[in-house]
């Protein structure tokens, strides 16, 4: 239950924090446009631009930075490694998987591994943001749900006692 909390509340702060981003760059672009006296675009930009990232947030989430944490957690556990040993174990892992989602485009493409390898660098320390933000956060929900689960405990003994 603690690990499906955590994993919630990480994303939920990632998906949040992406789309608020835009949201935010989206009117500091207005802004300019309007100052320096630029054609302000279509309508439907805000609402295309908000939609794009909440859609490739959601996917970058479910497709690559859970489960690059979820194998790093097992992997931290299993081999008893310590808890700053994961950022760089889940930034090898969330590497890996992107250069093999890439090596599969490139082969389904018929591109060549070269071209695709510097696209996956890039991608890669892109995700590496975002890979920070949810470990942190994840990091903070699990202390918040054992503070709280201690509370309880100490809540509980106490009223069993009196």
């Amino acid at each position: 239950m603690r690990f499906a909390i955590k994993h919630a509340v990480a994303a939920g702060v990632v998906v949040g924090g992406i789309v608020a981003f835009t949201a935010a760059s989206y009117f500091a672009l207005l802004i300019w446009s309007v100052l320096a006296g630029l054609p302000l675009g279509g309508p439907l930009a805000f609402p295309f631009m908000v939609l794009f990232a909440l859609v490739a947030s959601i996917v970058s989430v479910l497709f690559l930075i859970f489960p690059a944490t979820a194998v790093t957690e097992w992997v931290c556990a299993r081999y008893r490694l310590h808890l700053a040993v994961q950022i760089p174990v889940a930034a090898a892992v969330l590497g890996l998987l992107v250069f093999g989602v890439m090596l599969t485009l490139a082969a389904v493409q018929g591109r060549s591994i070269g071209a695709v390898a510097s696209l996956a660098a890039i991608v890669s320390v892109i995700l590496l943001v975002l890979l920070g933000a949810y470990w942190w956060s994840m990091q903070s929900a699990d202390l918040l749900i054992r503070a709280g689960a201690r509370l309880w405990q100490n809540v509980r003994s106490a009223m069993s006692e009196t």
